[in-house]
């Protein structure tokens, strides 16, 4: 009867560890895939019909960022600097040597909405650092990190679904479908 014991035991404590190993291999996971540092990356709206990307409408400052369709143009190419999940998104165009940045426009178009243009990030890192909260894979929030728009996302503006083009704001929402996006690396 004691041998038997402890069979039942040790293939007890075989069952256990073998489970307790396979549990990681099994457990769903979400790689976390952060636009910082990547070069030259593309920003898309998620959720919407054929490819919006995210857009600097001119190349200089106060220009508005806006969501158009997929083109190659450098307009649609941005890169994020920073490290880890916290960082600046520069246009790609980079006029008379002014690096430009996505950044919120302090002037509400509406009570908590403001727009996003570009501006230079020399003084103005409250209104340009993101921190980004990964959502699954290249799915991604971002959202100032500090100062007094702190938390505020980048939100696009859905408004119209029959338009080519939207225009992308700030707004101080956390789990709005729109405040989605992704990047992918561009060519």
């Amino acid at each position: 009867m004691k041998k038997l014991s402890k069979r039942f035991l040790t293939l007890a404590i075989a069952c256990v560890m073998a489970m307790a190993m396979a549990v990681p291999a099994f457990a769903a996971t979400n790689s976390i895939l952060s636009p910082v540092g990547r070069g030259n990356i593309r920003v898309n709206g998620y959720g919407i019909a054929g490819t919006a990307r995210l857009t600097a409408s001119s190349s200089v400052a106060q220009s508005k960022v806006v969501l158009q369709p997929a083109s190659s143009m450098t307009n649609q190419k941005w890169t994020v600097e920073g490290s880890g999940n916290e960082g600046t998104i520069y246009t790609a165009q980079t006029p008379s040597g002014t690096r430009l940045a996505v950044n919120l426009w302090r002037v509400a178009v509406s009570s908590g909405v403001y727009p996003a243009t570009l501006a230079a990030t020399t003084g103005n890192t409250d209104d340009t650092y993101f921190h980004f909260s990964n959502y699954n894979s290249y799915r991604f929030r971002a959202w100032l990190n500090q100062g007094t728009y702190a938390g505020y996302r980048l939100y696009i503006d859905k408004s119209s679904t029959t338009s080519q083009y939207s225009d992308v704001y700030f707004v101080n929402s956390n789990k709005d479908p729109n405040t989605l996006w992704y990047w992918s690396l561009a060519s």
